[in-house]
């Protein structure tokens, strides 16, 4: 089946979704929320941070305040101090900071080299790496002499030939036995939240129909446009049509292909790839990894990423993560 534009329709259809009018800036209240939220991420994070860091450091303690719905830990637990860093993985590998968190943006860890190119080499001190992935030119580390790799919802804003390509790169920095982790938005989970029209699962994407909002969690450029402001390019009824005629991966595959990915992105916040299971699975061992495993949030084969401080905090009842071990 074909979708066909709906340019200037009435969109009074989303009037159960938060009272959407015609002509109105879809992506504003989604921008603003994300801008209150960041703001006040980032006063929390690097402002206060420090000082429960300071003051609880010498206990072996850490607290963390986060904001939403992220887990509160409290003691150890699955936390990990720099001095058990060293003793699984060695002081060379803690001092040279031969973990990378790609997609960084502003998270930070002493031990990590933090990775993004959107985002400018943080004020707030640690290592980082500016790395255009869309350029598909190799990552600036030697092969073989990584101890982790992680990704927390970052691909579903690359095209799949770019995530092909950054996983056969941490493959190959990986050392061998190494892990590569991968945390993204379940597309397929989605689906069938989308598909039991559930009144829940969708909440956080108001005021946008669910419709919609399932349609965003892999081609949200078809919902706001790349400026973020422009009105849902299909109606719901095409969409849910779409999905009875094709199913789950003919019809996210269509959706997908309707994105605009060519480089330079000047949308680079959009998602532009869906992700499931089975896919990350294939493309992981397509890049070489030879053992694969999906994990519930919190769990990993890595010691270092079942630190719920700093893995796995995004969302993660939306959330499917994935290890893959060289």
């Amino acid at each position: 089946m074909s979708l066909s534009r709906t340019e200037g329709v009435d969109i009074s259809r989303a009037a159960d979704a938060g009272g959407a009018r015609a002509g109105a800036d879809y992506g504003a209240p989604a921008r603003r929320g994300m801008l209150r939220y960041y703001w006040r991420h980032w006063r929390v994070k690097y402002k206060l941070q420090p000082i429960f860091d300071a003051l609880l450091r010498p206990l072996h303690l850490k607290v963390e305040v986060r904001l939403g719905d992220d887990y509160l830990p409290r003691g150890r637990k699955q936390t990990l101090t720099l001095e058990e860093y060293v003793e699984i993985y060695g002081a060379d590998a803690v001092r040279n900071k031969r973990f990378y968190s790609f997609g960084a943006g502003g998270w930070f860890h002493d031990a990590w080299t933090s990775v993004d190119h959107y985002v400018t080499a943080p004020d707030y001190g640690g290592a980082f790496i500016d790395w255009d992935i869309s350029l598909l030119q190799p990552f600036p580390v030697a092969s073989n002499t990584a101890e982790c790799a992680h990704s927390q919802h970052m691909i579903e804003h690359l095209s799949d030939a770019e995530v092909a390509f950054f996983f056969r790169e941490a493959y190959r920095i990986l050392k061998p036995g190494g892990v590569f982790r991968i945390a993204v938005p379940d597309a397929e989970l989605a689906y069938e939240m989308w598909r039991r029209d559930d009144p829940i699962y969708f909440r956080s994407m108001l005021p946008l129909t669910r419709t919609q909002a399932f349609v965003a969690v892999a081609a949200s450029q078809l919902v706001w446009g790349k400026d973020f402001r422009s009105p849902p390019r299909f109606k719901d009824e095409e969409i849910k049509r779409l999905f009875d005629e094709k199913g789950f991966v003919a019809g996210m595959d269509a959706l997908v292909a309707l994105n605009d990915v060519t480089p330079p992105r000047t949308d680079p916040a959009n998602h532009v790839s869906w992700w499931s299971k089975e896919k990350v699975g294939r493309m992981m061992r397509e890049a070489g990894f030879s053992e694969v495993h999906a994990m519930a949030p919190g769990q990993s084969i890595s010691p270092a990423m079942r630190d719920p401080r700093y893995f796995d905090t995004n969302q993660p009842c939306l959330t499917l993560c994935v290890d893959g071990v060289k």
